[in-house]
């Protein structure tokens, strides 16, 4: 879902740059593109793997999970809102 994008993907892709996780040698370039190698590839999965299971509290429900677990929780609040007409959604905000 969107609201997630900022605070685990973008903040994940600043984060395997910043911390030297990725380097130049992780990319292939051709005139067209620039592409993750296998090896990249499988460094920045292990990352976005760990972030998933890093543990937040849901702002409203004061439960203490990981990300996917987050994601399920508010996919089905949306459905549920989808059922019954109404438009809500848990605004997350966690760091």
């Amino acid at each position: 879902m969107e609201s997630y994008r900022p605070w685990v993907v973008d903040e994940l892709v600043w984060s395997v740059i910043q911390k030297g996780i990725l380097t130049p040698e992780d990319f292939t370039f051709t005139k067209q593109a620039c592409w993750l190698s296998k090896e990249g590839r499988r460094k920045f999965i292990q990352c976005i793997e760990q972030k998933l299971l890093s543990e937040h509290t849901h702002p409203l429900l004061k439960i203490k999970t990981d990300i996917r677990r987050l994601i399920d929780i508010q996919v089905l609040e949306l459905r549920n809102q989808l059922l019954q007409g109404s438009w809500v959604l848990t605004e997350l905000r966690i760091r």
